[in-house]
């Protein structure tokens, strides 16, 4: 009687922290209608890296303002740019050289281009400016298939880019609680997002920003199955003691 107590109560136990079809879902609704969400876009802070390229159609030009060969822009990487980028020092401006310093935190990265193509148009003609931002990374963590720190190459990118780059959340992960921290005028704020509701289209965090960080809580089914070896070995130990005592009393 009392093993078949333990097997009802252990059955009852692990079927709460069982998956369910709803669990899986986003934007689980049958339809919609909302208005387009609005991309606030990001304005520069000190420390951002900026690839600048300036490019004309007379190659001597060309040459005095990017003696980088084309075969390189192609294969820049990390550690390429960091080292031919330009940082935004920390009193907000940048120096390219021949054009001079800009001011360059606190502006978009369309006023910053306007800013120093303006300056380029009193130098030369036919010549023009190219501004990215070389640092757009966001940190995602939790139940994700692959947990990383990821380059938002799109534009206007979403959270749900960011996760489908990591390979989606997975099916232990809590689509209903995702954690979005971002730095707000030099201060961390913080966001609570579900997937599964068509409020995160409203949401200040369905657009990503750099250097933020996603992280995907677990839903309580990975915490029960990770747990079941202990589970076992409790239980296990019950019944012995149970055993043990049903001999003492006979």
């Amino acid at each position: 009687m009392n093993k078949k107590i333990l097997l009802y109560i252990l059955v009852l136990f692990l079927a709460s922290g069982c998956l369910q079809h709803k669990d899986l879902l986003i934007l689980n609704v049958d339809s919609f209608s909302v208005q387009s969400p609005v991309y606030n876009e990001y304005k520069l802070r000190p420390q951002d890296l900026l690839y600048i390229r300036v490019m004309s159609s007379d190659k001597t030009i060309q040459s005095i303002f990017e003696p980088i060969s084309e075969d390189r822009v192609y294969t820049m990487n990390d550690k390429n740019l960091y080292l031919t980028g330009y940082t935004i020092n920390n009193d907000s401006t940048i120096v390219v050289p021949l054009l001079g310093k800009f001011k360059a935190a606190g502006l978009t990265l369309n006023q910053l281009q306007s800013v120093i193509q303006k300056k380029i148009d009193e130098m030369v003609i036919d010549t023009y400016a190219t501004v990215k931002l070389a640092n757009y990374k966001v940190t995602v963590l939790g139940e994700v298939d692959r947990p990383g720190v990821i380059f938002m190459s799109q534009t206007n990118p979403t959270i749900f880019d960011a996760l489908a780059m990591v390979g989606d959340i997975s099916k232990t992960g809590n689509r209903k609680k995702i954690t979005v921290l971002r730095e707000v005028n030099n201060s961390l704020e913080k966001y609570q997002v579900d997937l599964s509701d068509i409020s995160v289209l409203n949401s200040q965090a369905y657009f990503v920003y750099p250097n933020d960080v996603i992280y995907v809580k677990p839903l309580r089914t990975r915490i029960v199955f990770d747990n079941i070896p202990i589970y076992s070995i409790f239980l296990s130990t019950i019944t012995t003691f149970l055993l043990i005592y049903n001999v003492v009393l006979r």
